[in-house]
């Protein structure tokens, strides 16, 4: 979730997906954003922008929202009616805009990096990234760059399966391998590191 902060800013327009639901919201042009972890956004894939009350407009649709509450009962949940689309999310003092369903292009969106940096580290520390149950439950994978002669990661060489047969010790002892098979690819592609090119 994101706080809009206060730098210039102008009005967006958004909707839902028939176009039943319109609104408009004032925001900058860049906003960095947070995925919400809640039973809902997560199931919905909803990014909230939050604004105040003054910065949002409903600007059609109005009949076509329908609302959905739970637990508290505090925020209201609208969605159209129609295509079922998640749009603006009521607060005690604002609103949750779904940026998703912003006009393409209206923002340029950033996502918090600083969670990530120890992963990062680790990844590139080691040579190569895992995933396990992260991009889909009971699937795990190891990936390792490969690398076209300006040095930039051009793909990746990847080994998937089921999390029971592909587990971190299993990783382990295939990534070795994966890591000598993607710098043999990256060195056909005229990639060659500091101790390569030093002679």
């Amino acid at each position: 979730m994101t706080q809009v902060a206060e730098t210039p800013m102008d009005w967006k327009k958004g909707g839902c997906h028939c176009g039943a639901v319109r609104f408009e919201v004032l925001a900058p042009n860049e906003i960095e954003v947070k995925d919400c972890n809640c039973s809902i956004c997560r199931m919905t894939g909803y990014v909230h922008l939050i604004v105040p009350k003054e910065r949002f407009k409903l600007t059609a649709g109005a009949d076509k929202l329908t609302t959905y509450s739970f637990n508290t009962g505090t925020a209201k949940h609208r969605f159209c009616s129609v295509c079922g689309i998640y749009v603006p999310r009521s607060k005690p003092d604002g609103y949750s805009v779904n940026v998703r369903c912003l006009e393409e292009g209206a923002v340029r969106v950033t996502r918090e990096h600083a969670p990530l940096r120890p992963e990062l580290e680790t990844v590139r520390a080691r040579g190569y990234a895992t995933a396990i149950g992260e991009l889909e439950p009971g699937l795990a994978a190891v990936a390792a760059p490969v690398r076209d002669g300006s040095g930039d990661v051009l793909a990746a060489l990847s080994i998937s399966g089921p999390e029971g047969r592909l587990t971190r010790e299993r990783i382990a002892e295939l990534a070795p391998g994966l890591l000598h098979e993607a710098a043999t690819v990256s060195a056909r592609l005229g990639y060659r590191t500091t101790t390569q090119g030093a002679a």
